[in-house]
């Protein structure tokens, strides 16, 4: 199974990759290439440069377990609404999300999770959202 990389760059983070591989994935931070989580089964290297530890799915350490993680998604003419798992429901304007406020509702409906379910990807779009930044008080431009 290949390697799919999603680069993140204005979301309220600091410049990202997350690498994933089926559901496995991983996240290195770009502006120090810290790695902030892996649950890779196996060790790849970014660029032949940067080894990304080899975790087995140890959820400790790794931040695996305080992630924030989206169960649906939904909308309306305005927002973006996501529904996390421990309950909680994030209400967002699509004003915020340039490639979703321009959005038909099919090509909106058009979603899937990626990253064990802590990212929403609209492939069609090219617009992938970490759930986390739906928490951000601030509007992003570039998704």
């Amino acid at each position: 199974m290949a390697l799919n990389f999603f680069f993140y760059s204005n979301e309220h983070e600091l410049k990202h990759i997350h690498i994933m591989k089926g559901e496995e994935f991983a996240k290195v931070n770009l502006e120090n290439l810290k790695v902030e989580f892996n649950n890779l089964k196996a060790k790849i290297y970014l660029l032949s440069l940067i080894p990304l530890k080899n975790l087995k799915m140890n959820l400790k350490g790794n931040r695996m377990d305080t992630l924030i993680k989206a169960k649906n998604v939904r909308f309306d003419e305005e927002y973006l609404i996501v529904y996390l798992e421990d309950e909680r429901i994030i209400q967002t304007p699509l004003k915020w999300y340039k490639e979703l406020e321009n959005a038909s509702l099919k090509e909106l409906k058009n979603w899937r999770f990626i990253c064990n379910h802590t990212g929403i990807e609209w492939e069609n779009l090219d617009c992938h959202l970490s759930v986390e930044s739906t928490l951000k008080n601030k509007a992003y431009q570039v998704a």
